[in-house]
């Protein structure tokens, strides 16, 4: 959570920048709280606790604006900083279309930094065996098929929780929050060749209740089938796969497209024409969203 001292610090660097000769200003303090638990082929690999905080200052100095940024809060510094910020501020050109926004136009009541709907209570009872459980419960228990078998498996979990609190001199105080919860998998199989080909998934949700990671590695594992060499038609049949396969749940032409354009090693709008390499069960005629680096279609 965001402390009382941590939002106090942050008001404070609106006295220092007013004292330091600012007509007005803007302190923005962001926190973040992230834990990853990591896996290799089965097994957890690393485990990560991480904690990001940063003030980000807008100043506006005799006409003129600038921006500022530190991750050292102690007040302290950040008396020095910011008196440093403000003389800098003073040798950039005037900028006379810079201001703070009429307050009339700004937000009034986001106290508890959740409007959105978006930070879950639930992400303080997560416990250190519960992220674990999600990496590893999570993973591809299915190590060989139909001419395929599993190579290396590399998985990650990971939940946040974010925090931005705003102030200004003219009276804005406006709080942020939000939460996340991740899993993404990556897996390599190798075909009764020896060829070897990759493909992964993710799985993301601001709330647990609507996180399911389980999804992940029934479809990560029919990306890594469907890949296969540059054109299409080499592959053998078995690594032909639709998008449906791919979006079992409904997936979007936006969607097939990226999933082709990463299939094929170039990016949408490279120049070039993206053919229909999956196929559509009785779709022909479906026509590829870009052509020749231009948006054909919405």
């Amino acid at each position: 959570m965001l402390e009382k001292e941590e939002k106090q610090l942050t008001r404070d660097c609106l006295a220092i920048a007013l004292e330091a000769g600012a007509e007005k200003a803007r302190a923005s303090l962001s926190k973040n709280i992230m834990s990853i638990v990591s896996t290799l082929d089965g097994e957890v690999d690393k485990v990560t606790g991480c904690l990001d905080r940063s003030i980000s200052l807008n100043l506006f100095v005799d006409g003129r604006y600038g921006t500022f940024s530190t991750n050292k809060l102690e007040k302290g510094s950040l008396r020095e900083f910011i008196s440093r910020a403000v003389r800098t501020t003073r040798m950039l050109a005037p900028d006379a279309c810079r201001d703070l926004p009429d307050p009339g136009r700004t937000a009034k009541d986001t106290s508890d930094g959740n409007v959105l709907g978006i930070c879950d209570p639930a992400w303080d009872a997560v416990t250190p065996e519960e992220r674990i459980r999600f990496a590893l419960e999570n993973g591809v228990k299915t190590k060989s098929g139909k001419g395929w078998k599993l190579i290396s498996e590399e998985g990650e979990y990971s939940d946040s929780q974010y925090y931005n609190y705003v102030v200004d001199t003219q009276g804005l105080e406006v709080l942020h929050s939000e939460t996340s919860f991740e899993f993404f998998t990556e897996l390599t199989i190798q075909d009764s060749k020896g060829r070897k080909y990759s493909g992964g998934w993710w799985e993301a949700a601001p709330l647990l209740k609507n996180f399911h990671p389980e999804k992940v590695p029934r479809r990560h594992r029919q990306r890594s089938v469907a890949e296969g060499p540059e054109s299409h038609s080499e592959r053998p049949k078995r690594f032909q796969h639709t998008a449906e396969e791919f979006f079992p749940d409904g997936y979007s032409r936006q969607a097939d497209i990226s999933c082709r354009a990463r299939h094929n090693g170039h990016a949408p709008h490279s120049g070039r024409s993206l053919r229909q390499d999956v196929r559509f069960r009785g779709r022909r005629d479906v026509q590829p969203l870009y052509s020749e680096g231009r948006c054909r279609a919405g």
